[in-house]
């Protein structure tokens, strides 16, 4: 009986781990920098998804 009340323990432990690292994956930014060639030039822009999407903002010249 005293396995019971030590896995009801650990499993309250977990689901709390995975509510807080959850919201901790939440505040990570959402865009990553990409270097696109064009034309023998190099340019960076930020990209995210938007749903189905993937959106693609100019950011500058990469040097």
């Amino acid at each position: 009986m005293a396995i019971r009340g030590i896995l009801a323990e650990e499993l309250k432990n977990t689901v709390q781990m995975c509510r807080r690292f959850e919201s901790e994956i939440r505040k990570l930014p959402q865009e990553v920098m990409v270097v696109k060639n064009i034309r023998n030039r190099k340019y960076l822009y930020l990209a995210r998804r938007d749903g189905p999407r993937v959106v693609c903002r100019y950011y500058g010249k990469y040097e």
